[in-house]
């Protein structure tokens, strides 16, 4: 019987263990996305002075292949390797519980643009190695699922979605926007 109770006390404990070490990685994720979303929220400071809006691209017309937006991507990739441990080819590296390679499923900047006739937001985004450029109707909300539940854009913001394997082999990702603001 104190065999028993011994063996299931032990089972006991190591689930609980195994539960500390998820949250503490997935902890860990969200925080290194989160400061990456950060480092990537590089507005363009002529157009700022120019309209006062705040924007992460070369005007408030942008294209495919915008260097501001793309300075913001990489700015983006660059944080996360670091505030993840990832290497070049963006695989875990010394981190004991995750393991294989975080995958960037989507990067996206909602550029929330004051004009004459109200407003609108512009997305750029990269989702599937193709960047794009949509440019959204006069004064029509926008929300976006992140941070664990639909977030409205009323600012322009920066937001990206991860792909990330577990030990065990369990695909999980994650998504966060955060908002730019003065």
């Amino acid at each position: 019987m104190i065999v028993m109770l011994v063996f299931f006390m032990c089972i006991f404990l190591s689930l609980i263990f195994r539960k500390g070490v998820l949250q503490y990685d997935y902890e860990r994720l969200d925080s290194g996305l989160t400061y990456a979303l950060l480092a990537g929220a590089v507005i363009n400071l002529d157009e700022y002075a120019a309209s006062g809006n705040i924007i992460i691209a070369d005007s408030v017309n942008p294209e495919i292949g915008d260097s501001t937006f793309m300075h913001s991507y990489y700015c983006f990739l660059d944080s996360l390797k670091a505030d993840l441990g990832l290497d070049g080819s963006m695989n875990f590296t010394g981190t004991p519980g995750l393991d294989g390679t975080v995958e960037v499923v989507e990067y996206k900047v909602y550029n929330y643009i004051e004009d004459d006739v109200g407003w609108h937001v512009t997305e750029c985004g990269i989702s599937g190695g193709q960047q794009y450029v949509i440019e959204g109707q006069n004064n029509v909300k926008i929300t976006v699922p992140a941070n664990d539940g639909m977030v409205e854009v009323t600012e322009t913001s920066v937001y990206a979605q991860i792909a990330f394997m577990l030990n065990g082999g369990e695909r999980y990702t994650l998504s966060r926007l955060i908002g730019v603001t003065q």
